[in-house]
């Protein structure tokens, strides 16, 4: 089993050409073909905290309770990584923001927790380029085990910030 969960914060369905939208997104299309796709998903929340509680808990903000940045993830709630390694399963996440970090508790269950960067990092224009580098090196030192890979972008967060001349 290798599975990729690869959240591409504040990414809206209506930009991307799988879901329809009007910007050519040909690489995402392509994952998408071999992927699960799903047409009716909704965010649990109007920011990261809460949403990114959620997908990782699997329960609404009204049982895990985080509202806001500062709030963590409590211990006690399961976790997307549960039994996978007593089946041999190696998970990994790699995160470009402090909100999903191992201080937030976001590393509970995790083989490996990385943040991609400094706290700062996610509104950084350059952030997918060291993120997607990392997760391509990531993915190809594990090519053998099975694996769960979460991944949390901020590249297309806001507020966008030009590149500067190179």
């Amino acid at each position: 089993m290798k599975s990729v969960v690869y959240v591409l914060d504040s990414l809206r369905a209506d930009w991307v050409g799988c879901y329809d939208g009007v910007a050519r997104t040909p690489h995402i299309d392509a994952l998408a073909e071999d992927g699960v796709t799903f047409k009716r998903a909704y965010a649990q929340g109007i920011y990261t905290a809460p949403s990114s509680a959620t997908i990782f808990t699997g329960t609404y903000p009204e049982a895990h309770r985080v509202r806001n940045f500062q709030q963590n993830v409590d211990s006690g709630f399961p976790r997307i990584t549960d039994g996978l390694g007593e089946a041999g399963i190696t998970t990994a996440c790699l995160s470009t923001t402090a909100a999903v970090s191992s201080p937030r508790g976001y590393d509970h269950g995790f083989d490996e927790f990385e943040l991609i960067g400094d706290e700062d990092i996610g509104l950084n224009p350059k952030v997918m380029e060291l993120l997607n580098d990392r997760v391509l090196e990531w993915v190809r030192s594990h090519a053998d085990s099975d694996f769960l890979l979460v991944i949390w972008a901020m590249g297309t967060h806001h507020p966008y910030q030009t590149p500067g001349p190179d």
